[in-house]
């Protein structure tokens, strides 16, 4: 597939303004519209929250580390479930559902990127484009980056390769920039994203392939989701660092339920009390959630994200 330079310029551009915004900060672009976010500022001589930020970011799996997991797992790709790139002017009244949905966009967008879709890629880029922009976000790239990035998109894994590089890099930077509620959000709606995209699947995969591949591409995604306890625990120690946000708070207020079904699932599985039902999610297969629930999970992961992309 051969793309002329100047969209390859563009999709670079894009793509690390994205990967890149924690590294990038600045003021251009929301001057005319006042922050109702805090900004936390750390002084020069305390390293000990960013220490803490640092370690709970290096715990999270990156959006491309999950949507790899899934494709994977042989899953078709499931456009139709991932956030519309027109609802991106939807989000234009708050930095706070600005910030949450560029991380509900960097899911998407690593997951369009995973299955290769190009198209798909562009629009999520744009649409995080826009919010990085309003949310005052700006940055210079240099030349041997946008070549190194236009040699790695005519190859799915070089591109993935060089993708997770730059998130990576961005999350080591993230907390040098003093916007850190801002980056909390954005790493809270990738997390969510990422969990609705994985029971999603789940829910709405075709059921008119043989029964056989269904459970070979759906029960690691579901194991998957059992374990994401253990993750949310480490997003809420993140968001936890600003008890004076009420915004950040509200939306910890939310996962504190999730937090709480997770709990009681781990708790009925010391106590041995899944019964039969543990078999019962895909026909028998050996599975540490029960059917119910994995629907409990799937419904309330479903309305945090409604709330967040509304």
């Amino acid at each position: 597939m051969n793309l002329p330079k100047s969209l390859l310029n563009q999709l670079f551009i894009l793509m690390a303004l994205v990967t890149f915004l924690s590294a990038c900060g600045g003021d251009e672009g929301s001057t005319s519209q006042e922050s109702e976010l805090q900004d936390v500022q750390i002084d020069e001589g305390d390293e000990e929250l960013k220490k803490e930020f640092r370690a709970a970011i290096d715990e999270l799996p990156s959006p491309l580390e999950i949507s790899k997991f899934i494709q994977e797992t042989g899953a078709a790709y499931m456009p139709d479930i991932l956030n519309k790139y027109q609802n991106v002017d939807n989000y234009s009244s708050t930095n706070y559902k600005r910030a949450l949905n560029l991380g509900v966009y960097g899911a998407d967008l690593g997951y369009s990127c995973v299955y290769y879709n190009v198209p798909d890629v562009l629009q999520f880029m744009d649409a995080s484009k826009k919010l990085s922009e309003e949310l005052g976000i700006s940055g210079v790239f240099e030349q041997e980056k946008v070549q190194e990035f236009e040699q790695s998109l005519v190859d799915r894994d070089s591109l993935i390769k060089v993708v997770t590089e730059n998130i990576y890099m961005a999350d080591q930077v993230l907390i040098e920039n003093d916007n850190l509620d801002v980056a909390a959000l954005v790493l809270a709606g990738s997390w969510v994203e990422g969990l609705y995209i994985s029971t999603s699947i789940v829910k709405n995969y075709p059921r008119d392939i043989p029964e056989e591949f269904i459970l070979q591409i759906l029960n690691p995604i579901i194991n998957e989701i059992a374990n994401q306890g253990q993750t949310l625990g480490q997003m809420q120690d993140i968001l936890n660092k600003f008890p004076d946000n009420p915004q950040i708070t509200d939306l910890n207020s939310q996962l504190n339920d999730l937090a709480a079904l997770y709990a009681s699932i781990d708790e009925n599985e010391v106590q041995g009390e899944g019964g039969d039902d543990v078999n019962e999610v895909m026909d028998g297969a050996q599975l540490s959630l029960t059917t119910e629930e994995l629907n409990e999970i799937t419904a309330m992961v479903e309305n945090i994200r409604s709330e967040m992309v509304k």
